[in-house]
């Protein structure tokens, strides 16, 4: 298995040593961080809300003894970067929704699109978009 992953992910393969794990760990987390940081913000909000962001994506990636690193497959052209903002997006996507609840289809009420918006400012502190 740590044959077919990249560098950068590399460390998961070091089960039997759980420092070893832990400093690769430190090392992705410290080479990836300006992306992850990147994807938090693209979502708005303030310091907070970008750290939170931050936070839940690190520790998606850790859970489940790093599930989603370990899905990581190599594609024609591809990088780990590319993927990881892919990734990033949608856990941060996950997160918003965890926090203010899914938008209505596009079928919705005006109103129930209003009820969203609102929700969702108040789940971030804020007034109504």
């Amino acid at each position: 298995m740590a044959a077919d992953l990249p560098p950068e992910l590399q460390f998961l393969g070091n089960a039997t040593d759980p420092a070893a794990r832990e400093d690769g760990w430190s090392r992705f987390v410290a080479q990836y961080t300006r992306l992850l940081m990147k994807a938090s913000a693209e979502f708005g909000g303030g310091y907070d809300d970008r750290m939170n962001r931050y936070r839940f994506v690190l520790e998606s990636l850790r859970q489940d003894d790093y599930r989603r690193l370990r899905g990581y497959r190599s594609m024609a052209g591809g990088s780990v970067a590319a993927w990881l903002v892919v990734v990033a997006r949608r856990l941060c996507l996950d997160h918003e929704r965890r926090e203010a609840g899914r938008p209505r289809s596009r079928e919705a009420t005006e109103a129930r699109q209003s009820e969203w918006r609102l929700r969702r400012a108040l789940a971030r502190g804020g007034a109504a978009e």
